[in-house]
């Protein structure tokens, strides 16, 4: 049932049908309740989505009343479906009586005990050996992905066997089983060990909604044993006889009628909203119910929730408080009043520090007894009501009388006076509530004042007063919530920063810029690349791949890419001496060209030194063509793709073994909804590339799989055996498109040449772009996530591994507690008086730190022995080290759990958190290998929540791009906050925290009163740290760059141009004669010069390729010989210009300086991008290395050295080194 206050609840009675059963009413399906008023229905409906339900099974508490019944039937199907059925009576019989207290050891229990335990009529599986002997022998390799269930049909149980003489175990108890297969017909005798049951039908989270669901406390005594719901008992074939070692917990009867001697029934009757009697003496409760002795009636109101109706003999109270008093302890249900009675409010306890103000009130309501009603057993229904719907009315005037209500109350009586400073302590806590209970409660106010305040003058100023009150509230500031509120019911808050203006975006060209820059449209495949690098480094261990971080895998991608090879250069124009046709054109020319893809932080430098009309500074990229040979390409070392090459040749590894033996499994037809197949012969490649495609797979009349199973992947034949499983994998339409569209461009006919296999990878680099290859590796990736049983397993084993730990943790949490309390013991003898009154010091208030952190009580007085001094110190070394245990076990876990990645939460406009570290990659506390924190768009599904008027999409309208105002709407708060340029308008959109200043603003922006957001701010706490750690160690390795940044910013000040030679360029700027002279005479030494700089980097390209051919050599010696007949014609120019004027030598140094700047600038604006891609040229498959002796990509064959281990080996190693990092 759905708690309520920890108590569960029960319906009201249903209300008397009417007299016309034709009448429309308000209805709640999920209740059955119906009301005639809509006013009825919504208070109802209200109260129920209020979040301060739980589930009963789950125990997830801040849920509405409809959530609650959501997650609890959820759960109750979920038990039913998967927990055995054959399970579920030995399992009660082992819970009935049982006397563990805490839930939590009860499950672990029952899971030991359990595990290994089968009953006759259950389904099991066979361990993995026994099932793939079973497969081989039926040659049946469909059948590897399915399970072979076994049926349990008889088990014997065998003693164990002890030497009568030491009475040593020398054999443990064991069972034996004898099992059945339906489908074969097989049968066979097995023991414990050689069968299990289905992971997903016995777990901890089963048994605990199983206890849940069936058990309950037998009494109310403290430590009382477990005992079976008595509507089950009949099921289990259980009955509540009490064992006689468990009678001492047993209950006596509680008498529910009291008979008296007359025969007359006294029924006590407990309403939902009780207070405890526990704290209650005889007297005082004598007091309670004897009418005549208490007359105080505003204790009487106070606890008027509480009524006995009982007769007037007074030597029938006495059984009356007994009864009372056994019902401490007891667990009550909460009866939900009908909506239609009124309510009263009532003080529900007291608030610290509000004694004395209670005792006031008592003393004057007893010093003047003619200003207040004395509630006596004669007073009439009729004035009890008058008085409560008086005190309910003045309760609803607290907030449109409190102007007016000095002049009201000039001439108050005493009781008066009595009532106003009620009014005041209910007026306190009126104004802590959050906005809707103060709109619901402003609108009542307003209907009950009109109709008991006096027409004319009075009536109209309360109008004009409220008026004023309601501009004033939507002007006001930001009004905090009290309570757990839906996000987007919460108002805005203009004081809050928004963090999206601090955080950055990923663009098409994978370069990191402001999230407000819209150059360059978001990069579409961004997702894709995060699942890349998750999946890469979280299965690393069977791609035999060593761990990549989130910057070398982009690194590794624009390593492929022809122009980001070719890199970009800053070009500088003498306005005066530019070969446009106008000065302006020049002027004009932007500062990125169109083809651009690079940003530096120095481009803000660099443009700044534009001078107008003199110096116009540009960046211009080079042209790969020409920059880039054959060579550079093929030598996937050098120029850094190899990482990139890695990792195809890891994936291509699992589709078949080196056996010759398909590994991954793809389905060989596809079904549509319509039941119409797919296959192979649906899709067709233009028949020219079909035909080229089949002499490529076949080249050398090798097949592809040969190739692919001898490891032959250097030199490029790597995209053959990607073309061939691309081949085959064409057939599934999700990936049908994009198979096409690469192999396309792949068989592209260019200078195909001898060599096939390098063709096919010069056509892979210079006609796939940047998604296009982002997709070829996600489409191998997403094939073997479907249908690599490999994958498949190691999820498995991770999530035994994963409960182990828990195990492990529990245990070690077990050992805390019990250090606690032996410490606390200690402190207390030693130091009574000081440890009584700093009992709430001397522990941590933080919920989240297990281990209490204990103050020694100081200064120890003389006569106390060392020895407890040593103790205590010993005990509080040991919780230090558990301690360090903990957070060490704890990212342990994180790193293990190889299961579906989970966002930390969501924001307010339907924005998801992520945090990649330690989910399921291993521990590298120095090195992060993404250490950014992402933000990805709302989905499809809260877009269709959140924004209805806008379905799955977010269009823009003008209108709310250039709006002003105050936003109103969900979406233009969202517009005002994200801005429109950096606007997250679907899933595909990405943000990104990667500074200390945009995770602050972040933290103080999210609201802990919102659903969603509170999760998201309580997740983000636990992994502050971490993330601080992260973003600490990127600017540590930028700052690594600043000392050669630092070395071209000095140099670069030895070559600017000082104020003669920037006057010589404006004058020559303002005479278009003077230019042009001088640009005759330079003409002639500028085109030697470029001649020159074009000669030897031909020279060097052929220099540096590989091969040394005649043609290369012939080509070679022409080119020296080009280059000394130019030498030659600039030493004849320099003579003949000889001697120089001192113009000509002005302007030759501004030349020169205008080279050496270009150089330099050039380095500065490249610097970040050469260092990325060097770094990535270093890169090394340690892994592979490590196992083979090489890397894959060079064609690693053979066993690995290291054995597959099981879960306890790992389980065993991941302590050890906890341990050794402990030590």
């Amino acid at each position: 049932m759905v708690l309520y206050k920890r108590k569960p609840i029960i319906l009201p009675d249903p209300p008397l049908l009417p007299n016309d059963l034709d009448i429309k009413v308000w209805l709640i399906p999920e209740t059955g309740e119906w009301f005639r008023t809509y006013e009825e229905y919504l208070n109802r409906i209200y109260f129920y989505n209020k979040h301060v339900f739980t589930c009963e099974i789950t125990g997830t508490s801040c849920l509405s009343f409809f959530q609650a019944i959501n997650s609890e039937e959820r759960e109750f199907e979920n038990l039913e479906s998967k927990f055995p059925l054959k399970l579920r009576e030995p399992v009660a019989k082992f819970l009935h009586f049982n006397v563990v207290t805490r839930l939590d050891l009860l499950v672990e229990h029952v899971y030991i005990k359990f595990k290994t335990n089968f009953f006759p009529g259950e389904l099991v599986l066979l361990i993995n050996k026994q099932q793939q002997q079973s497969i081989t022998e039926n040659n049946s390799t469909n059948n590897n992905n399915k399970k072979e269930y076994w049926i349990v049909r008889e088990k014997a149980q065998f003693n164990a066997i002890i030497d009568p003489q030491t009475k040593i175990e020398l054999n443990p108890a064991y069972s034996k089983y004898s099992i059945f297969n339906e489908k074969t017909g097989e049968s066979k005798i097995v023991d414990q060990a050689e069968i299990h049951r289905d992971r997903s039908t016995f777990t901890k989270h089963l048994i605990k909604c199983f206890c849940k669901i069936t058990l309950t406390k037998a009494s109310p005594k403290m430590g009382a044993p477990w005992c079976v719901k008595p509507e089950y008992l009949q099921v289990y074939g259980l009955d509540m006889t009490w064992p006689v070692k468990l009678l001492k917990y047993k209950d006596d009867v509680i008498i529910s009628t009291i008979n008296s001697n007359n025969d007359q029934n006294i029924n006590v009757e407990y309403k939902d909203n009780d207070d405890d009697y526990d704290d209650l003496t005889d007297n005082e409760i004598k007091k309670k119910y004897n009418n005549e002795e208490d007359t105080n009636p505003i204790k009487l109101k106070k606890k008027r929730r509480d009524k006995v109706n009982i007769n007037k003999k007074t030597d029938e109270l006495v059984k009356v408080t007994e009864v009372i008093k056994k019902k401490k302890g007891r667990p009550r249900k909460h009866k939900l009043e009908d909506p239609s009675e009124p309510k009263i409010k009532k003080k529900r306890g007291r608030k610290p520090g509000s004694k004395n103000k209670d005792k006031n009130i008592d003393m004057e309501s007893n010093g003047n007894s003619e200003g207040v009603s004395i509630d006596t057993p004669g007073v009439k229904k009729e004035d009890k009501k008058k008085e409560e719907e008086e005190e309910e009315e003045e309760q609803l005037k607290l907030h449109t009388l409190t102007n007016n209500e000095e002049t009201n109350n000039a001439n108050a009586n005493n009781d008066l006076n009595i009532e106003n400073k009620k009014k005041e302590n209910n007026g306190r806590k009126l104004e802590k509530k959050g906005k809707n209970n103060f709109k619901k409660n402003k609108n009542n106010n307003e209907a009950e004042s009109d109709d008991q305040i006096k027409e004319g003058s009075q009536n109209t100023e309360l109008n004009t007063n409220n008026q004023k009150v309601e501009a004033l509230e939507e002007e006001s500031s930001f009004q905090q919530p009290t309570c757990i509120t839906e996000d987007t019911e919460i108002p805005f808050d203009p004081s809050k920063e928004s963090h999206f203006k601090y955080t950055t975006k990923y663009n098409i060209d994978l370069e990191e810029v402001c999230a407000t820059n819209n150059e360059k449209p978001n990069s579409s495949n961004f997702t894709k690349l995060l699942q890349i690098f998750q999946f890469i480094n979280t299965f690393n261990e069977e791609f035999k791949i060593s761990h990549i971080s989130f910057e070398k895998l982009i690194t590794a991608f624009k390593c492929t890419v022809p122009r980001e090879l070719a890199g970009e250069t800053v070009h500088i124009d003498i306005v005066p001496f530019s070969k446009h046709s106008a000065k302006d054109n020049v002027n004009d020319l932007p500062f990125y060209n169109e083809k651009c893809t690079r940003y530096s932080k120095f481009d803000k430098l660099i443009r700044d030194k534009n001078v107008p009309n003199i110096l116009k500074y540009r960046i211009i990229p080079d042209d790969p063509l020409e920059t880039i040979g054959e060579s550079l390409v093929d030598d996937i070392e050098y120029n850094g793709s190899h990482v990139l090459v890695e990792i195809f040749c890891g994936l291509l590894r699992l589709f078949i073994n080196e056996n010759m033996e398909w590994t991954c499994f793809v389905a060989e037809e596809w079904l549509l909804p319509n039941d119409n197949k797919i296959t192979n012969e649906n899709f067709e490649i233009p028949p020219d590339i079909s035909k080229f495609l089949e002499k490529v797979l076949q080249y050398r009349n090798v097949d592809w799989t040969e190739r692919l199973g001898k490891r032959q992947f250097n030199n490029g034949f790597w995209v053959i055996c990607l073309l061939g499983v691309f081949r085959d994998c064409i057939h599934l339409p999700m990936y049908s498109d994009i198979i096409i569209n690469i192999t396309t461009k792949i068989m592209k006919l260019q200078n195909t040449g001898s060599h096939l296999n390098k063709t096919m990878w010069r056509n892979f680099v210079w006609n796939l772009s940047l998604d296009e290859k982002i997709d070829c590796l996600w489409v191998l990736l997403d094939l073997l996530l479907n249908f690599q049983p490999t994958i498949k397993n190691r999820v498995e084993s991770s999530m035994e591994l994963v409960n182990l730990l828990k195990s492990e943790r529990f245990k070690m949490m077990k050992d805390v507690k019990q250090l606690n309390n032996k410490l606390s013991d200690l402190l207390k003898n030693q130091h009574p008086k000081e440890c009584a009154d700093k009992n709430d010091t001397n522990v941590s208030p933080n919920a989240n730190n297990t281990v209490a952190n204990f103050s020694l009580p100081s200064p120890l007085s003389g006569t106390e022995s060392n020895e407890n001094i040593q103790e205590v110190k010993a005990i509080e070394l040991q919780l230090a080290h558990l301690n360090n245990m903990k957070v060490l076990l704890d990212q342990y876990l994180r790193t293990n759990d190889d299961q579906r990645l989970k966002s930390l939460g969501m924001d307010r406009y339907g924005n998801k958190y992520w945090w990649l570290e330690f989910t399921g990659i291993p521990i590298h506390t120095e090195n992060p290998l993404c250490g950014r924190l992402l933000i990805q768009g709302p989905s499809k599904y809260e877009l269709q929540y959140l924004y209805p008027e806008h379905d799955d999409k977010i269009v823009l309208d003008s209108e709310m791009k250039d709006n002003n105002l105050p936003p109103k709407s969900l979406l233009e708060r969202k517009i005002k906050e994200e801005t429109d340029q950096g606007m997250l308008l679907n899933d595909l959109h990405w943000h990104i925290v990667s500074t200390k200043q945009a995770f602050n603003t972040l933290m103080k922006w999210l609201n802990t009163w919102g659903t969603r957001e509170h999760q998201l701010l309580k997740n983000l706490k636990i992994y502050e740290d971490e993330i601080f750690k992260s973003i600490d160690f990127i600017e540590r390795k930028s700052l690594m760059n600043l000392p050669r940044e630092d070395e071209i910013l000095k140099e670069l000040e030895k070559f600017e141009l000082n104020t003669e030679e920037l006057e010589y360029l404006n004058q020559l700027a303002s005479t278009e004669k003077s230019s042009s002279s001088v640009n005759i005479s330079t003409d002639e030494s500028d085109e030697c010069e470029a001649d020159l700089a074009d000669i030897t980097k031909k020279i060097t390209t052929l220099e540096n390729s590989g091969s040394k051919t005649r043609v290369i050599l012939s080509q070679i010696a022409t080119l020296e010989k080009q280059r000394d007949l130019l030498l030659e014609k600039k030493k004849n120019n320099v003579k003949n210009n000889m001697p120089f004027d001192s113009n000509t030598l002005l302007m030759r140094s501004i030349k020169e300086k205008i080279r050496e700047q270009q150089q330099l600038l050039t380095e500065l604006h490249n610097f970040r991008h050469s260092e990325s891609m060097e770094d990535c040229s270093n890169w090394r498959n340690n892994e592979s290395i490590r196992l083979y002796g090489k890397p894959l990509s060079k064609g690693a064959t053979g066993s690995s050295e290291e054995e597959n281990c099981n879960v306890e080996t790992k389980l065993h190693t991941i302590l050890k080194n906890i341990n050794l990092q402990l030590s």
